[in-house]
C-alpha cells in the first residue's frame, strides 16, 4: 500500500516539473543547473557567455558591464607611444578576459599618422578585440610618416616627374632637374617669375614650385664670340659666361684687354651707364659735353641719374644702383605686393629705402636672386661679371 502511494506521489511530482523544463527550452536558454531548487529565467545576471548564478547566456543581451564573475581575471594594459616625441593621453587601463578591450587612447606625434596598437608579436588590437590574457600586457603604437606633395611646374621646359613626395617637416633635398632647349636651368622657385628660390636644405611645404630659366647664347653668338675674343679669365663653367658671350657679341663690352674681361673687378658708374647705353642701341644724345661720356650723359637725359652724378661717374656702382637704373628704364613699375614680398625675403632691404621697388621688380623679373636666400647686399659694389649678367637677364627675358 505504501509502495503504491510513493509511486503516485512521484508521478505527480514529474507532472509538476515537466512544464517548466519545456518552457525554459523555448526561451532559448540552456539551463542545465537549478539555483536554490528552482529554474532562473529573468533575475540572473548574464555576461558574454560566461556562467553566472548557474545560467549560461547565449548572446550577452542585458549584461551588466560593471559586474564581473568571480572566476574571470582582469589585467592591466599599458600603452607605449613607441617613438621619441610621441605622447599618449592614457597610459594604461584595466581589461577583463572574455570582454572587448573597449575604447583605446589615440596617441599624437608630429608629422606622423597613428596606425594602431600592436602587441610585441605584431598582432593588432582594436576596441572590438576580445581580451584573452594570462598576464599584464604592453601595446605599442605604430606610425606612418605624413608626406607633402610638391608639384613641379617646368615653366616652359620638361621634367621627368610632375610631383614628388617629401616627408612632412623635412627638407626638399635633391629635386629633379628639368630641361629646356636654348635655356639653362637656374633653380626651383615659389613663383613663376620672381619668388623665392628653394635649395635642397629649404624646409619643404606642400606647394607648387616653378622652374626658372636663363637664355643661352645662340650657336651664332658662340661662334662669333670665339672668333672675336678669348678671355683667359672667363671659364665656360662660370655663371656669367653666357652673359659675357652675349655682351661681347652685341658690342656692349669688349673686355679690359684682348685676353681678359676682369669679371671680378668693380664696375664704375661710367662703365655701367655705357653698357646700358649700348644695350639700348646707342641712342642719340641731345647735348654734348666733352668731359662727360656719352653713356653718362644719356643716362642723365633719361632721368636715370641726378645732375650731381653727371660729373662724378668714376665712382663704383652698387648693386642697388644697377637694379634702379634698369627699373627706371622699364618705366618704374611698382606693386605693393611685390615690395612686401621682397622685404619679407631680404632682411637687408628696408621698405623705406629708395631702391625697395627696384629690388622687388628685379626679383620678380628674374634679373637677380640676391646674394643669399635672405640677403640682396644692396651696398655691395657691383662687379663687371655681375653687371653683364643683370643686363643679359634683363634684355633676354
Amino acid at each position: 500500500m505504501k509502495k503504491r502511494m510513493y509511486s503516485v506521489i512521484l508521478a505527480l511530482l514529474c507532472l509538476t516539473v515537466s512544464p517548466f523544463w519545456a518552457g525554459a527550452e523555448n526561451l532559448g536558454i540552456f539551463q542545465g543547473h537549478i539555483v536554490d531548487g528552482a529554474l532562473e529565467e529573468e533575475d540572473s545576471k548574464i555576461i558574454q557567455g560566461h556562467i553566472l548564478d548557474g545560467v549560461i547566456a547565449e548572446d550577452g543581451d542585458g549584461a551588466d558591464p560593471n559586474a564581473a564573475p568571480q572566476d574571470v581575471q582582469t589585467f592591466t594594459v599599458t600603452f607605449l607611444p613607441n617613438a621619441v616625441g610621441a605622447t599618449v593621453p592614457v597610459e594604461n587601463k584595466q581589461v577583463t578576459n572574455g570582454r572587448a578591450y573597449g575604447e583605446l587612447p589615440v596617441p599624437v606625434r608630429s608629422h606622423y599618422e597613428f596606425q594602431g596598437w600592436y602587441t610585441v608579436s605584431g598582432y593588432r588590437v582594436t576596441a572590438n578585440s576580445v581580451v584573452n590574457l594570462t598576464a599584464n600586457q604592453n601595446l605599442y603604437a605604430q606610425w606612418s610618416v605624413l608626406k607633402y606633395e610638391v608639384t613641379l611646374d617646368p615653366n616652359g621646359g620638361t621634367a621627368e616627374t610632375a610631383s614628388v613626395e617629401i616627408p612632412e617637416g623635412g627638407v626638399y633635398g635633391d629635386l629633379p632637374r628639368p630641361v629646356r632647349s636654348g635655356y639653362t636651368f637656374e633653380g626651383w622657385y615659389t613663383q613663376p617669375r620672381g619668388g623665392e628660390r628653394v635649395s635642397k636644405d629649404s624646409r619643404a611645404e606642400s606647394r607648387t614650385l616653378y622652374a626658372h630659366w636663363a637664355v643661352l647664347p645662340t650657336l651664332a653668338d658662340m661662334e662669333d664670340y670665339s672668333a672675336m675674343l678669348v678671355f683667359q679669365d672667363v671659364s665656360t663653367s662660370s655663371s656669367y659666361y653666357p652673359a659675357v658671350c652675349w655682351a661681347v657679341n652685341r658690342g656692349i663690352t669688349s673686355g679690359t684687354s684682348s685676353e681678359t674681361f676682369s669679371p671680378n673687378d668693380p664696375c664704375k658708374r661710367r662703365h655701367i651707364l655705357t653698357f646700358l647705353w649700348r644695350a639700348n642701341g646707342c641712342p642719340e644724345i641731345e647735348h654734348a659735353l666733352s668731359s662727360v661720356s656719352p653713356g653718362t650723359l644719356w643716362a642723365y637725359e633719361n632721368a636715370l641719374i641726378p645732375i650731381d652724378i653727371l660729373y662724378h661717374d668714376e665712382e663704383a656702382s652698387t648693386r642697388s644702383d644697377v637694379v634702379t637704373y634698369l627699373w627706371k628704364l622699364a618705366g618704374s613699375p611698382a606693386e605693393e605686393a611685390s615690395v612686401r614680398s621682397v622685404i619679407g625675403r631680404f632682411s637687408d632691404v628696408s621698405p623705406e629705402s629708395e631702391y625697395a621697388s627696384a629690388v622687388a621688380w628685379a626679383l620678380d623679373s628674374g634679373i637677380t636672386n640676391g646674394t643669399t636666400e635672405t640677403t640682396f647686399s644692396p651696398e655691395r659694389i657691383c662687379t663687371r661679371g655681375q653687371i653683364v649678367t643683370f643686363l643679359y637677364r634683363c634684355y633676354t627675358r
